[in-house]
């Protein structure tokens, strides 16, 4: 079946795509979206960056990994700090993707 649901394209571009355990709410994902739909100057229609949107979602992602803290249990050891770049790297590879530029936090640089 064709992935034709532009939430259904951004889950896909970040691998949030368990149905059962999602990373990202469907809210937070349309809120993406939403942020990156511009309208067309002639007839109103709108247009959707969906890979923007999603490098948007790599970013939220990436960001929720860093509050979590890395530890060790029982000799195990597990890391969050993987996740964290991998969810950046990925972010860097779709806004080069989308044409899209980062929008700053405010108050850093």
């Amino acid at each position: 079946m064709p992935i034709t649901a532009n939430r259904d394209k951004v889950r896909l571009m970040v691998g949030d795509t368990s149905s059962s355990d999602p990373i990202l709410t469907d809210d937070e994902v349309d809120y993406f979206l939403t942020y990156r739909t511009v309208l067309t100057p002639t007839g109103g229609t709108a247009s959707v960056n969906v890979a923007a949107a999603a490098a948007d979602a790599a970013g939220a992602i990436a960001a929720e990994y860093a509050r979590q803290f890395d530890f060790s249990e029982d000799g195990q050891s597990f890391s969050r700090a993987q996740r964290v770049g991998h969810y950046m790297m990925l972010e860097r590879e779709l806004r080069s993707r989308s044409g899209a530029v980062a929008v700053p936090i405010s108050g850093t640089t």
